[in-house]
């Protein structure tokens, strides 16, 4: 069988959708069990993209240890072949709620502190107008800038939504000053994805898979889509920033706690206007990511967090929040 008859074959498969952007279909190829990775068909995308995702794959290979390789890619069809990793996501064996076997964040510090060392010399061209290496400040107004105009571009179909959510006209205006103040560190490459549906636990050791996201970054950025994603428990938080931050090299963490908390304010209220909407369509007909009560309660507790950015009291009420969901056409 080739790699066009894989894929070919894992169209026809009913297996659900890996993330937002890819379905991950189990194949086998000449004996060897294979993950065929094919887009989904006019996902809408929410997220800063800087390449396209093989040609990430191909640098961090023999450099990054624990990624499945990339073996073969394809522009038309577009697909690819990934490595077939053997063990269990860790969404699927420590939930959010649940602590993480203690050999994750020694793992997810591993990883960040290889990605550290991959600046831009070691990966693909960066698109123009990108920021200058070291510009911090600037690489911020970016990913701000960005998720305004994602923002700006889907509002007026889920105004609605938004106003029954109490969900400001500027989301994101009381972070624009604290861009100024960011410290200068050089960049590097950034994951910007890491989170418990991404990692598979294997042999004892984690691997980290989907690489799509993946930018040319502050690396206090990939921390911080790291923590915000990942839901740790208080203390295992305590203990990664511990080991974060005395693992990295030091020009890499240099004043990273206020700009960490404006990263984190930063995901904190993208997460809410990306969810909003990402569970209304799933509460009417889309595939939903979790159940009926498990979107409400996460959408509620981010609601909660975005709140305290935006200088709003009220309390947030799990049955209007279920109710804006189920509202929205």
């Amino acid at each position: 069988m080739t790699w066009m008859d894989a894929y070919r074959r894992a169209l026809d498969s009913d297996a659900p959708a890996a993330g937002y952007y890819h379905r991950n279909i189990p194949a086998t190829v000449a004996g060897t069990k294979v993950i065929i990775r094919i887009p989904i068909h006019r996902a809408e995308s929410m997220d800063l993209r800087m390449w396209q995702e093989p040609e990430i794959m191909r640098a961090i290979e023999g450099r990054v240890p624990h990624v499945p390789r990339l073996l073969h890619a394809s522009r038309d069809p577009s697909f690819q072949v990934h490595e077939f990793i053997e063990g269990r996501l860790l969404h699927e064996v420590a939930p959010r709620g649940t602590p993480v076997p203690e050999h994750v964040l020694t793992d997810t510090v591993a990883l960040f502190v290889a990605l550290s060392r991959l600046t831009a010399a070691h990966l693909p061209p960066a698109p123009a107008h990108w920021p200058c290496d070291g510009d911090t400040a600037g690489f911020a107004q970016r990913i701000n800038a960005d998720s305004h105009r994602i923002h700006e571009a889907t509002k007026t179909a889920n105004a609605a939504l938004y106003r029954r959510l109490r969900i400001p006209e500027d989301p994101f205006a009381p972070l624009r000053e604290r861009w100024d103040t960011m410290t200068s560190r050089p960049f590097a490459l950034a994951h910007t994805d890491v989170h418990r549906k991404n990692i598979i636990l294997s042999g004892g050791h984690s691997c980290f898979l989907d690489w799509e996201l993946a930018l040319l970054a502050d690396p206090v950025y990939e921390f911080a889509t790291h923590l915000h994603k990942t839901a740790y428990l208080p203390h295992e938080r305590r203990a990664l920033v511990d080991l974060w931050s005395s693992a990295l090299p030091g020009d890499a963490t240099v004043g990273y706690a206020a700009d960490l908390e404006a990263y984190l304010a930063h995901e904190q209220i993208k997460s809410v206007l990306v969810d909003a909407v990402r569970y209304a369509r799933a509460f009417a007909d889309a595939p939903a990511p979790y159940p009926p009560d498990v979107m409400v309660a996460k959408l509620a507790e981010m609601l909660a967090i975005a709140r305290g950015h935006w200088g709003i009291t009220a309390s947030v009420d799990k049955v209007e929040v279920e109710a804006a969901l189920r509202a929205q056409p």
